[in-house]
């Protein structure tokens, strides 16, 4: 889970996990959700199988180190099925504009495959002897 951030409308990567940027008691989460809970995160938005936005609930730019201080919005990237990476972002709307602009063609093949995937699924029930 390679971390990333953004400069001048283009990614970055920051770490090679997010462990790795983490305080030790959140390094070693074991559920996702608690370590959102640790970070005062919640799931935002969800788009498709392409990503999932998570945003602080209460934004503070002096979060303590190892609490990813400065980050508002973590876009947990699915990069094929198996792997997921994260893009940070600070409260800067360029920057928020710029990783979704970047995620448009995730979201595209995400969309893409859902058609051919219920277009299969379509085809499988017309075929003759199926109920």
């Amino acid at each position: 889970m390679a971390v990333y951030g953004i400069e001048k409308a283009e990614l970055v990567q920051l770490a090679e996990t997010l462990e790795s940027m983490l305080s030790p008691e959140l390094a070693s989460w074991s559920d996702f959700e608690d370590l959102l809970s640790g970070l005062g995160m919640g799931l935002y938005d969800e788009v498709g199988d392409a990503y999932r936005l998570y945003r602080r609930h209460r934004y503070d730019e002096a979060w303590p180190e190892g609490k990813l201080p400065g980050v508002k919005f973590m876009f947990e990237v699915n990069i094929d099925g198996d792997n997921l990476d994260v893009i940070l972002i600070g409260d800067r709307l360029p920057d928020y504009l710029a990783v979704l602009r970047l995620l448009e063609p995730l979201v595209a093949a995400d969309k893409d495959m859902a058609v051919r995937a219920e277009k299969m699924l379509m085809d499988e029930q017309c075929r003759p002897g199926r109920g």
